[in-house]
């Protein structure tokens, strides 16, 4: 793979999807440094909320997220294969993509779909019992998201080789395999990478990452699109 890899480090970089919410963390502790489920309760949120699903109002939307609100609520040691519900991944982990437009399209102002599909189920479990949605678990999320964030990719270059694995808890030899052939397109690269995602087993540390914002559009045939931005690290506390 001497298109792909040189000295064991990837020559092509990989994207992060996220929020501006996240920019100092990762900053301070690298791409993968912290699982922020746990940092901001995420986790111990979608616990509570399996275990107060069964006392509240069925609800359509309620038990569609919850499907997902019980993956969020597993340690991720013990999610050993992910093909419970057709995730490929397992929440806690940090997944990167050779595909910047995959990245573009997890991006968003929370920038986690853990924290997405709790926020949801908190909202409609604040509209049916408020007494049960302020307890103190859920605190640091409401806290959050009441934040100022915008979509915001994390580019990372030079990665270790050794850092990455497939998302599926696999080796990265195959997809890494089918990365070299796609550079052979050049003009279809993005399309064909995308889904092409790695687990990282270690942070990236903050000197090899640049951060980029997003933009997200319709095109005339409305189709998704996305423009990438001149980050100002400034405006996310803002």
């Amino acid at each position: 793979m001497s298109n792909l890899i040189r000295n064991g480090r990837l020559t092509i970089p990989l994207f992060h999807g996220t929020s501006t919410l996240f920019y100092d963390s990762i900053l301070t502790n690298g791409l993968g440094g912290r699982d922020a489920l746990s940092d901001f309760g995420i986790r111990n949120a979608a616990r509570l909320l399996v275990e107060l699903w069964p006392i509240v109002e069925t609800d359509p939307l309620w038990d569609s997220e919850m499907h997902y609100c019980r993956k969020i609520a597993k340690d991720p040691r013990e999610d050993i294969l992910l093909h419970d519900y057709g995730f490929n991944f397992r929440y806690g982990g940090t997944y990167v993509s050779p595909s910047r437009e995959d990245a573009a399209r997890y991006s968003s102002q929370l920038g986690s779909e853990a924290l997405t599909c709790i926020l949801c189920l908190l909202r409609l479990l604040e509209s049916k019992r408020p007494d049960l949605a302020s307890r103190q678990t859920f605190t640091p999320i409401r806290d959050l998201a009441s934040q100022s964030g915008a979509p915001m990719i994390v580019e990372a270059l030079d990665v270790n080789v050794s850092f990455l694995r497939a998302e599926q808890g696999s080796s990265a030899n195959d997809i890494l395999q089918r990365i070299e052939d796609a550079l052979k397109c050049p003009e279809f690269f993005d399309g064909l990478v995308s889904q092409h995602n790695f687990e990282l087993l270690k942070p990236i540390p903050p000197e090899q990452l640049r951060f980029h914002g997003v933009m997200k559009y319709k095109d005339s045939e409305n189709f998704d699109r996305f423009k990438l931005l001149p980050f100002l690290p400034d405006a996310t506390r803002s």
